[in-house]
């Protein structure tokens, strides 16, 4: 995160990415299992994990042919309950 330079104040956002991905990671205390699948019974899905870095979102809104089409960004956080994730621009 440091190299993103991203302020203080968005912190908060790599300690809830990190619970996260400690939520998704086996333990030897649980049986080998992650708290994920102890708590929903079924395997975690790793397909929408992302790093912590800089990432580009499409611009959606009407455009020209020559308009710019992406911004940069860094990642942030997942959306709850959507494949979506939210990106600071």
């Amino acid at each position: 995160m440091f190299h993103s330079q991203l302020p203080k104040h968005y912190w908060s956002y790599v300690v809830k990415h990190s619970i996260y991905l400690i939520n998704y990671i086996p333990s030897l205390i649980i049986d080998n299992k992650s708290p994920f699948e102890s708590l929903y019974e079924h395997n975690p899905n790793f397909s929408n994990l992302k790093v912590c870095c800089l990432r580009y979102a499409s611009t959606n809104f009407p455009r020209q042919k020559f308009d710019v089409r992406v911004k940069r960004g860094v990642f942030l956080e997942y959306q709850t309950g959507t494949k979506g994730y939210l990106i600071l621009i």
